[in-house]
């Protein structure tokens, strides 16, 4: 049996087994160990036997449930595990944890599951906001000490990146929509995100 979400299907084994996880256990750090765990146990399936499809489906089956943590629509709506999962991608599969960060707050089209060496990427719509961006940031700041992370940095250059597209879409087309960063964007004078800001303009 499967649950459709978005234009995949998320196993029913799968969201049985780490809703139960969810709901027993309050503590994050349980659950993020839990989830180290059952990630590592599928990578090595699937390096031991890389013909076996089904070791490549748990590690995409793993991809939507972290997908429909944060999923403010279909899904938990949970800001705070969604970015401790996408925290312990980073540290097996790098390029997911990225794909993830960006399918918070993008929608586009992909056709084909696809899984070649450390990516895999499915066809989700967006299920978060650009205030995820900024609050991710700095979760992974206060988790690593490390203001130069991979990870901040990546979410620095998607709020600029915004930024700029908006302005200049302001500029040149009026009429054209444009997104909500400028609501999320880090100030100066807010002491907070105060290591964001000057991570993105310095």
């Amino acid at each position: 049996m499967t649950l459709m979400y978005g234009k995949n299907k998320l196993s029913m084994n799968t969201y049985d087994y780490i809703i139960s996880i969810y709901n027993n256990h309050g503590d994050l750090k349980y659950i993020q160990d839990h989830f180290h765990e059952l990630i590592q146990s599928c990578i090595q399936q699937h390096t031991l036997y890389p013909d076996d499809i089904k070791h490549k489906d748990n590690i995409v089956q793993l991809l939507l449930f972290t997908a429909y943590i944060r999923d403010k629509h279909e899904g938990f709506g949970e800001r705070q595990l969604s970015y401790e999962y996408i925290f312990v991608w980073y540290n097996y599969l790098p390029s997911i944890a990225f794909f993830l960060l960006n399918r918070i707050v993008y929608s586009y089209p992909i056709q084909n599951i696809e899984f070649k060496n450390d990516r895999c990427f499915t066809s989700q719509s967006s299920f978060g906001s650009w205030k995820d961006i900024r609050n991710f940031a700095t979760f992974i700041k206060d988790k690593t000490k490390n203001n130069n992370h991979d990870l901040i940095q990546f979410a620095s250059h998607m709020l600029l990146h915004q930024l700029l597209f908006d302005y200049v879409s302001v500029i040149y087309n009026p009429n054209f929509p444009i997104s909500l960063v400028a609501n999320c964007f880090p100030r100066e004078n807010n002491k907070k995100l105060l290591c964001l800001f000057r991570n993105i303009f310095d």
